[in-house]
């Protein structure tokens, strides 16, 4: 990594429920940290985060990678991976056979007043070196909206996005990414995709008809993207606020789910549970507050049960999470925000705000629900995942209202909870990769030798190098003790044949792993 992508992860003590417990975060540098995607690897226990660091200039020109993190579910940083630049992707991760499908959206041009975003589908070989990729670039400039979400259904790949707030697109693809169908639907929005049964359900505003009441709809699609059902989120339980033991007293109001955020989970029995958020009355003269909404639906027509939960008398729920909802075994996870104000915020670095989890069982019955927080910050939680310890993670971004390092400049969260809801990375031995820490790779490309070098190097520091081919084939090692940080370890690359190769240097602060250019 550059010194401008290196991570620096440190920890800050949070207190909520659980006395002083500890939140790991990727600490203020002069770009921002979105950490927007989390979720468990196949085959261990590590999470992978994707995280989107990106910066904007005074003159309009900004900058957009993605960087992915693998954490160890006790918290320590593994390794961190800079992939696609000006590529940012804002949902889930589809992992088959060890290959990553990420989806996401390739920025064309470098000011924020005229650049293009694209949508595009990568794939990755287990080291994040690209296999594969297809863009779509048929549509002039059009403004694609963030809302993209993508399903593996076998070997299929089904990707969704929402197009100048007009359309929506859908395209089916082989794992070699190869176009095998579209259709386009009339629509706002798209915020969730998810397996359902031998079909899918996709959740957004407006499509293919106006929702009555502008709430959520849910869709039922075949796989070739005809429409089988649709069902509007505008009725899922009532509520009499501020009522007096008088007959129809209070204010009666039917609870839906707002347009403007969905998330969506396949159950089994036909059902699902969706989730977002509502304004839920709580006096008699109809005051509302925000508060999460979950259901179960059956059939995509039956509502079997409906929870509401969050803060009242002036607190706001807003649930702003991309991957907002989670399964794992038999328990259910959802995700959102808590904060006074946030319905009309000055700006976010002006608000208190507390993450809140919520437990279900598949029947939808809550187990827990929490608010977790920290002195002086504002949370914005954006992804959860069910753990295979029985535990949960969750990610996002933050910023110190108090004593920011940057102003309006956010940092990654991720916060990992065990079975009970209680806080895990607390007195954990953190693995801190900073500035000091990382390595210049030179020269690059480079023909017969390539060299190491620590330059901010304060300590002694033992080191193991390893250079992989893009089969994952070791072709070179070896294993180095660093005294000052003049001194230079050479690469002997006269053997290589041209190509791609990662570099990879693990000592005790971590792995950090870059890319070299082998050019005859």
């Amino acid at each position: 990594m550059t010194k401008e992508y290196s991570l620096l992860i440190y920890l800050s003590i949070a207190c909520y429920l659980t006395g002083y417990t500890q939140i790991l975060y990727n600490k203020q540098d002069s770009l921002t940290n979105n950490f927007y995607s989390i979720s468990e690897e196949v085959g261990n226990s590590n999470l992978l985060i994707t995280n989107i660091k990106k910066s904007l200039e005074s003159n309009g020109d900004f900058k957009m990678n993605t960087q992915f993190l693998r954490i160890s579910n006790a918290g320590t940083l593994i390794d961190s991976i800079q992939v696609d630049t000006n590529f940012a992707t804002y949902g889930r991760t589809l992992v088959d056979n060890n290959f990553y499908y990420v989806y996401g959206s390739k920025y064309i041009g470098t000011n924020i007043n005229t650049v293009k975003s694209l949508p595009t589908l990568i794939k990755y070989d287990p080291n994040f070196n690209i296999v594969a990729k297809a863009d779509f670039n048929t549509y002039n400039g059009m403004t694609v909206g963030l809302s993209q979400t993508s399903v593996l259904k076998g070997n299929r790949i089904y990707l969704f996005f929402s197009l100048q707030h007009t359309f929506i697109k859908c395209y089916k693809l082989d794992l070699s990414l190869n176009k095998l169908d579209s259709a386009t639907f009339n629509g706002l929005f798209l915020y969730d995709a998810i397996n359902y049964g031998n079909k899918l359900m996709v959740c957004g505003a407006d499509f293919p008809n106006p929702s009555p009441l502008g709430r959520l709809q849910v869709h039922e699609l075949d796989t070739a993207f005809n429409l089988v059902s649709y069902f509007n989120m505008d009725s899922l339980t009532n509520v009499i606020a501020g009522a007096t033991p008088m007959p129809n007293s209070g204010c009666s109001s039917k609870i839906g789910i707002d347009p403007t955020r969905g998330n969506l989970l396949e159950l089994s029995g036909n059902k699902y549970l969706v989730s977002g958020y509502y304004p839920v009355p709580y006096t008699s003269t109809c005051q509302k507050d925000n508060q999460n909404i979950t259901s179960i639906i059956k059939n995509n027509s039956q509502v079997v049960k409906t929870n509401i939960m969050g803060k009242q008398n002036g607190t706001h729920e807003a649930t702003t999470a991309y991957t907002g909802a989670s399964k794992k075994y038999n328990y259910l996870y959802t995700v959102s925000k808590s904060g006074a104000n946030l319905q009309n915020p000055i700006s976010p670095q002006n608000v208190l705000t507390e993450i809140m989890v919520t437990k279900l069982d598949t029947n939808g019955n809550v187990i827990w629900n929490n608010f977790y927080s920290t002195p002086n910050f504002y949370y914005d939680p954006y992804s959860i995942c069910g753990t295979s310890d029985s535990g949960v993670a969750v990610c996002g971004v933050r910023y110190n209202i108090s004593n920011p390092t940057i102003t309006g400049v956010c940092e990654g969260f991720v916060m990992k909870l065990d079975k009970n809801g209680n806080q895990v990375y607390t007195g954990i031995n953190d693995k801190e990769i900073t500035n000091a820490n990382t390595f210049n790779l030179f020269p690059n490309p480079t023909i017969n030798e390539a060299y190491i070098q620590f330059p901010h190097l304060e300590n002694e520091l033992e080191i193991n190098i390893k250079v992989i081919d893009m089969l994952g084939k070791l072709v070179y090692q070896t294993a180095k003790t660093i005294n000052n940080n003049s001194e230079i370890i050479a690469i002997d690359t006269k053997s290589l044949t041209s190509g791609l190769y990662n570099v990879t240097v693990s000592y005790n602060k971590g792995i950090v792993t870059k890319k070299l250019s082998v050019t005859k």
